[in-house]
């Protein structure tokens, strides 16, 4: 779903520009938006197509049947199909042939394939690394999808994840239909590609405060200090200490953190009373404090008064 509505959209508007057809748009009074709105609905269809044929063989021939509703996941997969659509259309707007276009997909959707959590814990990757998956749409589908078929989650359960892939609706397709002008063209190639520097800082500015608005959730908070700071800022700010222990294989420890940590009740029960921690107990700090409060399940957590 994810590539053939990336590639199939990023090609439509520059097999125009190569045909030449583009220039009979150029003295039409189509406008921008409904012209894209043309480019974007095939997709969509054939997005949709592939999802059903997808669930089809995975239950006939795996016996692999969802453990929410089809509708549910009709649903999630139509915004983050119309999300990867946009981005699509996005770059088909600033390429002038179709070489360029491929070129550009295969260079976003490489690294929105390896960075999305589904081969590598998000949480196991560096800094770097996790700021790009936190940009990255197909990381929320993918949280989505496993929730759906593992644990049998419900729509509200997931808002979080349908807020961002809302969000990156938004900007793909606002910037697409904005960026698309019919006797200009954005960006040219020098060896392999060549973008308009202005407006490529200002696709990563767009995609960078995404992935800040997105992660501006109303759930628990959880902060990045050792353990040592954390019972300091408990004891300076008059709170207790949540501790999660977790591990990066553990399915509880992740439907905690999807499901009900990101709850805004959650939130405003545990951010105004707690200084909120977690800790994978397998990696860095968490070896020794798995030691020092003898944790042998997971998740455990602890409230610790400091």
């Amino acid at each position: 779903v994810c590539i053939i509505g990336t590639v199939l959209a990023a090609l439509n508007i520059v097999t125009e520009k190569e045909s030449g057809t583009i220039e009979q748009m150029n003295v039409s009074p189509v406008k921008r938006g409904a012209f894209i709105f043309s480019k974007i609905i095939p997709s969509w269809v054939i997005g949709m197509a592939i999802l059903t044929l997808g669930l089809i063989i995975v239950r006939v021939m795996y016996g692999i049947v969802p453990q929410s509703s089809y509708w549910s996941i009709y649903l999630v997969s139509f915004l983050f199909l119309v999300s990867m659509v946009g981005f699509g259309v996005l770059i088909s707007t600033a390429c002038r042939n179709q070489q360029q276009a491929m070129l550009l997909c295969f260079f976003f959707l490489l690294i929105i394939c390896l960075l999305c959590g589904m081969w590598t814990p998000i949480d196991s990757m560096p800094g770097w690394a996790r700021v790009i998956a936190d940009i990255n749409p197909l990381r929320y589908y993918i949280e989505v999808m496993r929730l759906f078929f593992a644990y049998g989650s419900e729509l509200r359960h997931v808002l979080p994840q349908i807020g961002a892939l809302g969000v990156f609706i938004v900007v793909f397709n606002t910037w697409a239909i904005w960026h698309f002008r019919k006797a200009r063209y954005c960006l040219n190639v020098v060896g392999i590609i060549k973008c308009d520097m202005m407006k490529f800082r200002l696709l990563l500015f767009v995609m960078m405060f995404t992935g800040v608005v997105t992660n501006a959730q109303e759930g628990v908070k959880f902060e990045d200090l050792t353990f040592k700071e954390a019972l300091a800022k408990a004891k300076a700010e008059n709170k207790l200490v949540f501790m999660d222990c977790y591990t990066s294989w553990c399915g509880p420890c992740k439907k905690m953190l999807n499901t009900v940590f990101v709850q805004k009740e959650a939130g405003d029960f545990f951010n105004p009373r707690f200084v909120n921690i977690k800790y994978d107990m397998e990696k860095g700090e968490g070896i020794e404090l798995a030691k020092q409060f003898n944790v042998k399940s997971f998740p455990t957590f602890f409230i610790i008064r400091p």
